[in-house]
């Protein structure tokens, strides 16, 4: 058979043994990824010392049993003294066993608060290692959406691993030893009836892998459906689809639903008769030792605890087909989960990686830089966007981005923000190559105005000063953020009834759009940039303000900044030092530069420049 791979079957699920064995083996994989990265150091050692605690604890529980017998003899054989220490061991057992419970219950707790801490943490870690353009490119499987779901899971996974699963374990261990110990002939019955359930665990779970994988995506799918909805509720409300959305999204629910109800339907059968099958060896089991007892083979003492201790472990049986239901029906979601954490980041920080000093404009060159992304049809097959750039930027210099859609503006300032790494060439900043450079260290260095700002659902105060360290904000006065405010038109005491301290709503909902986009120019103001991206931040806005946001843009762009400009409006290049005009790397022939020309001037550009000529005469401008 030819060599199966992994992701495949977690997305298709098994057909054959072979195959759920390998995703057995991948489900192990993630129990233990799942334990190494969430349980944290603090975490594990509560564990292990819970751990420790359970195994007295355990012992003290089926002990009262064994005392119980004892009484029983006592009783029928009048023998006071044996009673009495009979009691005073039953008594020591609970109190015992109350005891270690206190400490099992105390580790508990240290436990969990220091795995929710772990987890959040190691989670907000695995989702920002990686890069820009791989939330853009894995939006489906590396989405905010899916992850926070599968943080449920986790938790749950975690307790079935860490304290049902340990206790089970315990119980079912020192249960069977005892039985084996008092009478092999019921040990041998309990090996039976664990063969049993392990046999109908693995049938089940096959089942469950090749139905429930696919069910699971279905879910995820609905997920990011949902949240997308909710998320462009006006968009749905103002389109008059409300009523129409709704509809659609309870049948493709109700459809999931059902293939997730019969699935679990048809488990909890098989549960069922996998329990008739058990009671009734379990019921043989019993009625052989009571035969035992009449025979005189086993006394009468040992009958109490050996049916106490072997209806332990047949119910921790029972225990185990639960966890094995939550497990089953958690695991798709944090196998989807542990894959999309742990694609590898597509822009690696070197371990020695050079930090970028804090003074001065950056110098940027983009030397022979080609960049192409997989095909939608073929992945193996690459479009390419950018083939063969070279660009120097001085330092301090403003550069204007023109071209036709599809050209690669948007291409060169994602590389130059480092939202993805070229497929060939280089970028230098300073001289240095961008790879060799620290990426937190050049991201607070740098800036991007793009066309739809993100805001915080946070304070007026919070998104201006968000690209401040912690550390540094309190040099910032209210008057200072004010000011900052005034140089785009954003001063408006009366708009912001509680001055900074006016919430904006998700993502800005109560701003417009274009006073989104002066706010993020006012953050990027107040950051004192050393190089920034600039998407038409100016497009939302109506001509009078954008004059005077653009006058704050300029103010911005002083001679300690550098700036690339990807426009769509000729005229927001007035200030540029340079504009460059691209053309799209799917119309050049062989040996043709991408970069058709490099202007100094509006007028340069509109006399050299066939793409910016033909731009400027459809709108009927002339320079």
């Amino acid at each position: 058979m030819a060599n199966v791979d992994v992701d495949d079957l977690r997305s298709e699920g098994p057909s054959n043994w072979r195959e759920f064995l390998i995703l057995t083996s991948g489900s192990l994989q993630t129990l233990k990824w799942v334990w190494a990265h969430f349980a944290g150091s603090e975490g594990r050692s509560r564990v292990k010392s819970m751990a420790v605690w359970m195994l007295p604890n355990t012992a003290f529980k089926l002990l009262p049993f064994l005392a119980i017998g004892r009484l029983v003899t006592a009783v029928q054989e009048q023998d006071t003294p044996v009673a009495r220490v009979a009691t005073i061991g039953f008594f020591l057992s609970l109190v015992l066993m109350e005891l270690t419970g206190n400490r099992i219950r105390a580790h508990r707790e240290k436990a969990l608060a220091a795995c929710a801490v772990q987890i959040d943490k190691r989670l907000s870690e695995l989702f920002f290692h990686h890069g820009i353009g791989q939330f853009l490119s894995e939006g489906s499987r590396l989405s905010a959406a899916n992850v926070e779901k599968a943080r449920g899971r986790v938790w749950s996974v975690m307790d079935l691993m860490m304290f049902e699963g340990i206790a089970a374990l315990m119980d079912i261990g020192l249960a069977y030893v005892l039985v084996w110990l008092l009478s092999p002939r019921s040990g041998l019955v309990m090996t039976g009836l664990f063969v049993i359930h392990a046999f109908f665990s693995v049938y089940m779970s096959g089942r469950v892998m090749r139905d429930g994988v696919p069910i699971d995506r279905e879910y995820r799918a609905h997920n990011v459906y949902r949240t997308d909805r909710w998320s462009l509720f006006r968009r749905v409300i103002m389109a008059g689809r409300v009523r129409e959305e709704i509809d659609y999204m309870t049948e493709w629910m109700a459809r999931i639903s059902r293939k997730d109800n019969g699935l679990w339907l048809w488990f909890n059968d098989q549960i069922s008769i996998r329990g008739v099958v058990m009671s009734v060896f379990f019921s043989l089991c019993v009625w052989w030792e009571v035969t035992c007892a009449f025979q005189g083979i086993l006394a009468v003492a040992s009958m109490v605890p050996l049916f106490s201790w072997s209806y332990n472990l047949f119910m921790n049986f029972w225990r185990l087909g639960h966890m094995e239901r939550q497990l089953n029906w958690n695991m798709p979601s944090v196998q989807a989960m542990v894959v999309a954490l742990t694609i590898p980041t597509d822009v690696p920080v070197k371990a020695d990686a050079l930090q970028v000093l804090p003074n001065g404009p950056l110098g940027i060159e983009l030397r022979d830089v080609s960049y192409a992304y997989p095909s939608e049809t073929s992945p193996t097959e690459l479009v390419p966007v950018l083939s063969h750039v070279n660009l120097v930027i001085p330092p301090g210099c403003k550069v204007g981005l023109v071209g036709e859609t599809g050209s690669g503006k948007s291409t060169i300032g994602n590389l130059l923000l480092r939202f993805m790494d070229p497929t060939s060439g280089a970028i230098l900043v300073n001289g240095y190559n961008l790879r060799d450079l620290d990426l937190s260290s050049y991201c607070r260095a740098i800036g991007d105005i793009p066309q739809h700002p993100e805001i915080l659902e946070g304070t007026l105060r919070d998104n201006v000063l968000y690209n401040v360290p912690l550390a540094d904000r309190a040099a910032f006065s209210d008057a200072d953020v004010w000011s900052v405010l005034a140089k785009v038109q954003l001063a408006d005491h009366k708009r912001f009834t509680n001055g900074l301290d006016t919430r904006l709503g998700k993502n800005g909902m109560k701003l417009s759009g274009g006073q989104r986009q002066r706010l993020a120019i006012a953050s990027a103001i107040i950051q004192h940039l050393r190089f920034v991206v600039i998407d038409e931040a100016t497009s939302a806005l109506d001509a009078k303000t954008e004059r005077r946001v653009q006058k704050g843009i300029e103010a911005m762009l002083g001679e300690n900044t550098t700036a690339l400009m990807i426009a769509h409006r000729l005229p927001t290049l007035r200030f540029c030092d340079m504009i460059v005009i691209l053309r799209p790397a799917s119309s050049l022939a062989p040996g043709e530069s991408q970069i058709e020309y490099v202007a100094t001037s509006l007028e340069d550009a509109y006399a050299h420049s066939p793409t910016f000529r033909g731009f400027a005469d459809e709108l009927g401008m002339a320079f």
